[in-house]
């Protein structure tokens, strides 16, 4: 079936239309995919940013309470209320953080246990050096249990940190896939649109070549029939012309025959005349004519016809005539 070129057209562009969506479509996961990656490591280096705030700022709240109960200045009670504060907003963010996450939710919980005891041992420590001074807050029985949570806070703190590390790893490997894959999708639909558009290319070249032949040969077939349309109405123009002398010769031949018809009427007329009622002399052998005038016969003959009268003497006048 041969299509035109119209019809190529709709279906290279239908063709390319349908190579676009696909293209467009594998590229969209490629990407949703990347940024999913993306994402997901973002999220795990905010959760360590948030695992070091919080190791950094309970080192801070531990060295504000120590210089509060030591000194007894209360600038130091600045950084231990901030620092509370902050570990409170860090863990709020791991929560929200984590929270998809079974393994690192249940060490969250552990943390964030393990942090409220230790500033619950900061809090109470301050509270004992105001009521009662510095002396009685030389417990060395709490000073190790809180030594014993902080450690805990820390080994809690590594595995979570680690269990973010593993899933970082993971997430890179998965942001370096998607990337290759969407490197390869748009390399390769690039390659597609490049061989596509050259196929049409081509395409439109030779449909422009075929077209241009077409219009040359149909020139050369309009400047033929041209020619032959000129020749032929020279032909024509010719035997119009003939024609035209023919009906002249022919109206001249008509015309001369209908007046030799008239001719022949007229002098038919005059025949007719002579061969009706003809009143003549029984005396001296006088016509009459139409106007009541009495005239000789060979007058009234040569007046009334074409003929030519001479005279003649008949055998019984003769006759006559010698015998008298």
């Amino acid at each position: 079936m041969r299509f035109s070129f119209l019809q190529k057209i709709y279906i290279g562009s239908a063709i390319a239309g349908l190579m676009l969506v696909t293209i467009g479509y594998f590229s969209y996961q490629s990407i949703s995919n990347l940024l999913d990656a993306v994402e997901l490591r973002r999220r795990s280096y905010a959760a360590q940013l948030s695992l070091h705030k919080i190791l950094s700022q309970l080192k801070d709240v531990e060295v504000g309470e120590r210089g509060y109960v030591m000194t007894g200045e209360k600038e130091f009670l600045e950084s231990y209320f901030s620092g509370t504060q902050s570990i409170q907003a860090e863990l709020n963010n791991l929560e929200t953080l984590l929270k998809n996450y079974t393994q690192q939710s249940v060490l969250l919980t552990q943390l964030t246990s393990l942090v409220n005891q230790k500033l619950e041992f900061s809090k109470h420590r301050l509270q004992t050096y105001e009521k009662d001074g510095f002396h009685n807050t030389k417990d060395t029985v709490q000073r190790e249990k809180e030594r014993g949570i902080m450690e805990s806070v820390r080994i809690n703190a590594f595995a979570l940190e680690k269990e973010e590390i593993i899933l970082l790893q993971t997430n890179s490997a998965l942001v370096t896939s998607s990337t290759k894959t969407t490197i390869a999708i748009i390399f390769l639909g690039t390659l597609i649109a490049i061989i596509f558009l050259s196929g049409a290319i081509v395409l439109i070249h030779r449909e422009n070549n075929a077209r241009t032949q077409a219009e040359k040969a149909l020139r050369n077939i309009n400047y033929d029939l041209e020619q032959r349309v000129a020749e032929r109405t020279i032909e024509l123009g010719i035997i119009n012309k003939k024609l035209n002398e023919e009906i002249a010769e022919k109206t001249e031949a008509e015309a001369e025959l209908q007046k030799v018809i008239v001719s022949l009427q007229d002098a038919l007329s005059k025949v007719k005349t002579l061969t009706g009622l003809l009143p003549i002399c029984a005396w001296c052998k006088k016509v009459r004519d139409d106007t009541g005038y009495w005239s000789r016969v060979e007058d009234y003959l040569v007046h009334t016809t074409d003929a030519v009268v001479s005279h003649g003497i008949c055998p019984d006048c003769a006759k006559n005539i010698r015998t008298t």
